[in-house]
């Protein structure tokens, strides 16, 4: 948490100089616990993967970017 605003930080590991990014995401409560993890993608004009929304699994939340 940033002051009001919830950053996820990324990481990319095994490189000697990672990339690291800060994204600022939105919590959306969820009506339960998430029963599991879940990764959701939309793909872009350029074909390209973009990151929409994470979910963890035990969490109340989902984050939405």
């Amino acid at each position: 948490m940033e002051a009001q605003n919830h950053i996820m930080l990324f990481r990319q590991l095994g490189k000697s100089k990672p990339a690291e990014a800060r994204v600022k995401c939105k919590l959306v409560p969820l009506k339960a616990k998430a029963e599991s993890d879940q990764v959701i993608y939309v793909v872009n004009a350029a074909n390209e993967k973009v990151l929409q929304t994470l979910t963890f699994r035990g969490d109340l939340a989902q984050h939405v970017f």
